[in-house]
This record gives C-alpha cells, structure tokens and sequence, in this order.
C-alpha cells in the first residue's frame, strides 16, 4: 500500500470514455498563448483531458519560458488524468530539463507516471522483457528522491519513495527468474545438470591460476571467477523448477 498519487493542477472530473467519429469537420487552427492555455483549462475541467493536453501543447507555440513551462506541466497532468502516462512521462522529463517553476512537483509527477508505466508492465506479463518492471521503479524512485532534494519536507514523495524501494527487490527477483527461465526453456534436467557440472569443474581448473597469479591482473581474474560462479548458481533455479 502506499500513497503514489499525482499532483493535479486544474481538476479532478473523471475521463468521459472516447468514442470514435467518422465524417469529422475540419479541424480548427490551433489556438496559441493564454487564450489557448484558458481553453485548454475548460477541457480539463470538462474532464476532456485528451483534447485539454493538446490544447496545452498548442497553445506553447512561440510563447514565453514561463508560459510554456505551465502549459507543458499541465499537458502532462491532462495526459496522466487520461491515463497515457508513457506521454505524461515524457512531458514531465523534458519539463524537469527546463528549469520550471515548481521542479520539485515537475520530478514528483514524473515519479508517478513512471511507476504507473511499472504497474502496466507487471499486469502485460510475458508481453514485456523481464527487466522494464524493474527499471521504471528505479526510474520513478529516482524521480521522488530529486522532488525529494528539492523539497526535504514532502512526506508525499518520501512515502512514494517508500513504496517504490519496497517494490524493488521483488521486481528484480522476479525479472531474474523469468529471464532464468526463458533461458532455459524446453532444456531437459540431465542436460542442465551436465551443463552446470562442467561449468563448475571449469571454475575449479581456472582458480588455482588466479590464487597463484602475483601481478594485479589477479584482481581481474578473480573477479571473473566469481562472476562465472553467480552464474552458475543461477542455473540451479531453473534447474529446481523443471524437477519439482
């Protein structure tokens, strides 16, 4: 359980469901500066985020730092509200990149719509490589932490940075066992236990060298050693799994 919400800027209407048009006029010409900002504001309060994020992002063009700063931190409000946080992720990157006026809450939602892109891979299962969990939660962890030196005081980011670090360690164990275990699909026991013997009768052979070995060059091969032997261990959990 933790908190992991969003700061939102302008509202907080549900999004009405997309329905699909045909036969559509032409579109309008977009409308730039605060005129656009303000019609933007209405689609959000409308619960219309999609269309609002849009106008944010149209309403950017040619204007001040200051005003497209605000337009893209709410684009990126409006994108999360509609759930394309892949977007929201992208708009909150490029804002923290551009000295906006509130970084601490620029970083803090990016922390949240990174974690949301975590939650969506583990509900995809196999449709996504084992290690994108575990990369986004480093990702939005590393997002609270900024917010976090940006302001100390936020308890907000310190407890979604709480879930983030709790959510850590299973995601990366269970990202190895899946890449484990794709790796070793359909390969019968014997065949991984004469594989993980021979690796370790290899290991025994090269050690007395790196034991023995004077020159620094023995930090090096001590250290492949004993990457050679993580990787033979692992071997063992798959190796469990198709015998039990």
């Amino acid at each position: 359980t933790g908190i992991i919400q969003q700061i939102t800027a302008n509202g907080t209407n549900q999004a009405p469901p997309v329905v699909p048009a045909t036969n559509l006029p032409p579109a309008k010409p977009a409308i730039i500066g605060r005129d656009g900002a303000r019609r933007a504001q209405r689609l959000y309060r409308m619960g219309s985020y999609h269309e609002a994020a849009k106008a944010y992002l149209a309403a950017m063009q040619g204007q001040t730092t200051a005003l497209q700063n605000d337009c893209l931190y709410n684009a990126g409000d409006a994108l999360y509200r509609s759930g394309q946080y892949q977007a929201a992720a992208e708009k909150y990157a490029e804002l923290t990149t551009r000295q906006p006026t509130d970084p601490a809450a620029a970083s803090y939602n990016l922390g949240c719509a990174t974690f949301q892109l975590a939650e969506q891979a583990k509900s995809a299962g196999t449709n996504v490589p084992p290690d994108v969990r575990p990369v986004l939660l480093e990702r939005s962890g590393l997002a609270f932490q900024r917010a976090l030196r940006y302001r100390s005081d936020d308890e907000a980011a310190r407890a979604n940075l709480g879930v983030v670090t709790n959510l850590l360690p299973e995601a990366r164990e269970q990202a190895k066992l899946k890449a484990l275990l794709a790796r070793y699909q359909g390969i019968p026991p014997p065949q991984m236990a004469d594989t993980l013997l021979e690796k370790q009768r290899k290991i025994i052979t090269d050690l007395p060298t790196a034991l023995t070995n004077a020159t620094p060059s023995r930090i090096d091969q001590m250290e492949a050693r004993s990457a050679q032997q993580r990787d033979n261990a692992d071997l063992l959990i798959p190796l469990n799994i198709t015998l039990a």
